[in-house]
């Protein structure tokens, strides 16, 4: 049916028109608005977002995990072991040396006149000068303590040690103005005390060093006159027994075997001062006396292992 004639047509027309557009619109209205879900949906949307976002986690991560199985493992490099400490030890080895005597002659005291004669006496004091070898086993133990700076390793020690050096000579000659004489020598050395200070290098595992430092010994010097003819106190004997200060230098290479334990070798040489005494020797007649002079002068080397234990 047209609406365009009379009015009241109009009217209907318009109205329908506009029913019509309603409809229309609520039909839209409709086709956009989103379906009500149901109760449950959210909890199952939830889930499912949970599980999209562990797979992504897992997709991520095993890649990264599969490349590093292969890695090597990177560890802390322990720190490097230090000769600093307090340590103390052990030592044994062999000693050797020489004294040298030398011997000069005073007539006539205290007497006015001379057990020798003059002419005699070059030949006694030549024969009373000698040089005396010895050589002995050597062992003790020490205490002391090492600083290290860097490469550079120092230290000061104290040793004291038990020494079984001897030795000895014996000669005889005769008088250039007739008659006959003998000299019976002996030397010793039986303790050894040393102030030592120590400086080398640390090497890892080895540590070479030079060594010095005070030395004391106790020594020993005995020298027997024999004269069968004239002499009434013979044979007359000379003791001279005294400890004696001297100096020390020498090297070594010490090993560390673990952080406590240390072996080393060692070589030591020590210079004493002159060891110093006096035999009178009498003649038949108790105003006819001569002094002998004595004078020894000991130097000695020493090689000896030594076991540490630092700690």
């Amino acid at each position: 049916m047209g609406c365009g004639g009379l009015s009241r047509r109009r009217f209907i027309c318009k109205k329908a028109r506009e029913k019509t557009v309603a409809i229309e619109a609520r039909v839209a209205n409709h086709v956009s608005r989103p379906t009500v879900a149901s109760a449950g949906e959210p909890k199952v949307r939830k889930l499912a977002f949970v599980l999209f976002g562990a797979a992504l986690g897992v997709v991520a991560i095993e890649p990264a995990a599969l490349a590093g199985a292969d890695a090597p493992v990177l560890q802390a490099t322990p720190p490097a072991p230090s000769w600093t400490g307090l340590y103390v030890g052990i030592n044994a080895g062999d000693t050797w040396g020489r004294a040298e005597t030398a011997l000069s002659v005073a007539n006539g005291v205290p007497g006015p006149n001379g057990y020798f004669a003059d002419g005699n006496i070059p030949t006694v004091a030549a024969k009373g000068s000698n040089q005396i070898g010895d050589s002995g086993g050597f062992g003790g133990g020490q205490i002391g303590y090492l600083w290290q700076v860097g490469p550079i390793v120092g230290g000061l020690e104290l040793g004291l040690d038990r020494m079984t050096a001897t030795g000895s000579i014996a000669n005889s000659a005769d008088y250039p103005l007739g008659g006959s004489f003998g000299f019976d020598e002996k030397v010793s050395a039986e303790w050894l005390f040393t102030g030592l200070a120590r400086a080398g290098v640390d090497l890892g595992p080895l540590y070479p060093y030079a060594t010095g430092g005070l030395a004391v010994a106790d020594l020993k010097y005995v020298n027997t006159f024999i004269d069968k003819n004239f002499c009434t106190n013979c044979p007359a004997v000379g003791t001279m027994n005294q400890g004696k200060a001297g100096l020390v230098g020498g090297a070594g290479l010490e090993w560390r075997l673990d952080s406590h334990w240390s072996l080393r070798g060692e070589y030591l040489y020590t210079y004493f001062g002159d060891v110093n005494g006096r035999t009178i020797v009498v003649g038949e007649f108790s105003n006819y006396t001569s002094t002998l002079i004595h004078k020894a002068s000991f130097s000695e080397n020493v090689a000896r292992a030594a076991l540490d234990y630092r700690f």
